[in-house]
């Protein structure tokens, strides 16, 4: 499992630093940052399968995705902190992405003014279809609130999703169980 895994954060790693914006150096660092983290934990992915070895391949599986899942709970409550200035935006559409086993994600697609400038983004809120029908009808205005600093990001709901709080819950017991394996390895 830790190779095939290994080889996952491999295609994640390449396609950090491939596919960054060079055009921002911003988010080309955060590209390569991104990239380093993946890259790391490919590396132990493919050296605990070659090695047979525990801790490796729980480096690469649970200290991994502990992490994203964490830092996924706390990107969402930064998100939270900093869209604060309500406005009107008029729902445009949605974006569909595609995960394995035929789930599928919706996020909706705003189109807004600030600043004296228009904008027409996508937020990071995902919904169901179900949902995002009977939320959202195309051409009306809704209030979603954004990053005064940055007004490419926005949210359409004042509180914390369920999800992210599943996701910190998840991600600290993927914590504590990489640290028994971790005692286990090194004590045991």
């Amino acid at each position: 499992m830790g190779l095939k895994i290994g080889l996952l954060w491999g295609l994640c790693a390449w396609l950090c630093i491939a596919k960054r914006d060079k055009s921002n150096s911003k988010a080309e660092k955060i590209g390569i940052a991104w990239g380093i983290f993946f890259g790391f934990f490919a590396i132990c992915g493919v050296l605990g399968d070659i090695f047979h070895s525990t801790l490796l391949q729980a480096t690469c599986v649970l200290l991994s995705v502990g992490i994203l899942c964490v830092v996924a709970f706390f990107f969402a409550l930064y998100r939270l902190r900093k869209c604060k200035m309500q406005i009107w935006g008029t729902y445009v559409t949605y974006q569909i992405h595609r995960g394995n086993k035929g789930y599928r994600s919706y996020f909706p697609v705003f189109r807004y003014n600030f600043g004296g400038k228009e904008y027409q983004r996508q937020t990071h809120e995902s919904y169901s279809l179900k949902k995002i029908n009977k939320k959202f009808a195309y051409g009306q205005l809704y209030p979603i609130w954004i990053n005064e600093n940055a007004p490419e990001a926005f949210i359409t709901k004042k509180s914390l999703p369920a999800a992210n709080i599943v996701a910190l819950f998840a991600g600290i017991m993927m914590l504590m169980m990489f640290c028994v394996v971790l005692i286990t390895v090194v004590f045991g």
